[in-house]
């Protein structure tokens, strides 16, 4: 396939996909494979196939937040595949499910005078 993409922050669950140009002039296109790799791990096939030359592939098995990256793979119906995933990939999608820490504001119960000191704490 010549172009990939994938939204470049996703919260829910599945990670949409998308490619286009998957083609075979000889044999003819058997499948599209789905590979991903989560932050520095390696290289796997995600499980995701299709069998048209454009559509949509939907990634649903992340394993908590992070950089996941994906790339496809092209198989012809005389089994030759194109070249397996390396480096980057072609597209990535940082999966972050986990909503932020909540601050911590202290302030008296009462005073009697102003100004009122308040403090703030960020959380991690």
């Amino acid at each position: 396939p010549t172009l990939v993409s994938a939204p470049a922050v996703r919260r829910e669950s599945p990670i949409p996909i998308t490619y286009s140009g998957a083609s075979d002039a000889l044999s003819g296109l058997k499948r599209v494979v789905l590979w991903v790799r989560k932050d520095a791990g390696a290289w796997s096939p995600a499980g995701v196939t299709a069998t048209t030359a454009d559509g949509q592939l939907n990634y649903a098995a992340m394993t908590g937040d992070g950089l996941y990256r994906f790339a496809v793979q092209s198989e012809d119906l005389a089994g030759n595949l194109s070249a397996a995933p390396t480096g980057d990939g072609q597209t990535s999608t940082n999966y972050d499910a986990t909503a932020p820490a909540l601050a911590e504001i202290t302030a008296p119960a009462f005073a009697a005078a102003t100004p009122v000191s308040i403090a703030f704490t960020a959380q991690p």
